[in-house]
C-alpha cells in the first residue's frame, strides 16, 4: 500500500516535533518545528514531507552538498522522496543519525550511503566539583585571540559554575569528534565526557 505523503500544515507542528524527538537526546519544540520550515532556503511545499510516523526536510547546504534531515520510522516511499528531491539540489547527499538509532542508519546502508564523518556530544555533571586550574605566572584572562587556548578554558570553567549557580544539574555540547584543533581534547580537560555519538552518512550521485 502506497504511503501518503504530504507537505506539513502548521496543525502539524506538535506531530513533527514528536517525531523528531524520537532518539534525540534533546527534546524538540513546536516553535522550532515552524521555524525551519520558514528558515531559508527551505521551500515548505518542495522540500518538507510528514507521513504515517515519519517525517523528513531537506537542506540544501551549497550547491553540490544536500543534508537529509530524517525522523521516525522513515517507509521506503518516504526516502525514495528524499533522495529524489535532493538529487535535485546536489550530488553529494548527507544524511545520520544518533548511534543507538541502528535502524536508521542501516537502512542508509542499505541505500548506498557510507560512513564519513562522526560528532560526540559531551556532558559534565555540574554537581561535581571542578578541579581550578593551575595557572603559570603572568597569565590573565582577556578578550579571546589566536593563542589564548588556556584562557578559553577559564571561561569554560566560569561557565560551568554559572550553571551550578542556576540550580543546573548537567551541561552539554556537540562537537566534531575528528576536530583539527584539538576542541574535543580541550572539552575533556574541563571534566567532560562523551555520552553520545552522532554518525554523518554520505551517497555520492555519479
Amino acid at each position: 500500500m502506497n504511503e501518503m505523503l504530504r507537505s506539513p500544515r502548521d496543525e502539524d507542528a506538535a506531530t513533527v516535533a514528536g517525531l523528531m524527538s524520537r532518539d534525540w537526546p534533546d527534546p524538540i519544540d513546536t516553535q522550532s518545528v515552524l521555524r525551519s520550515w520558514t528558515s531559508p532556503g527551505i521551500d515548505r511545499e518542495l522540500d518538507v514531507r510528514l507521513g504515517q510516523a515519519c517525517y523528513a526536510i531537506v537542506h540544501g547546504l551549497d550547491r553540490a552538498r544536500v543534508w537529509l534531515d530524517i525522523r521516525g520510522h522513515p517507509s521506503g516511499e518516504l526516502l525514495d522522496w528524499a533522495e529524489a528531491r535532493a538529487t535535485e539540489r546536489g550530488r553529494r547527499i548527507f544524511a545520520g543519525a544518533w548511534s543507538t538509532n541502528e535502524s536508521l542508519l542501516g537502512v542508509l546502508v542499505t541505500r548506498g550511503f557510507w560512513p564519513v564523518r562522526y560528532s560526540q556530544r559531551m556532558e559534565i555533571d555540574l554537581g561535581a566539583l571542578t578541579p581550578e586550574p593551575s595557572w603559570p605566572e603572568g597569565v590573565q584572562v582577556r578578550t579571546f585571540r589566536f593563542g589564548d587556548e588556556r584562557a578559553f578554558y577559564e571561561l569554560h570553567q566560569e561557565t560551568f559554575r554559572e550553571f551550578r549557580h542556576r540550580g543546573l544539574r548537567r551541561a552539554g555540547l556537540g562537537v566534531d569528534a575528528e576536530s583539527l584543533t584539538g576542541a574535543n581534547r580541550l572539552y575533556e580537560e574541563t571534566g567532560m565526557k562523551v555520552s553520545a555519538r552522532f554518525d554523518i552518512f554520505e551517497k555520492v550521485i555519479a
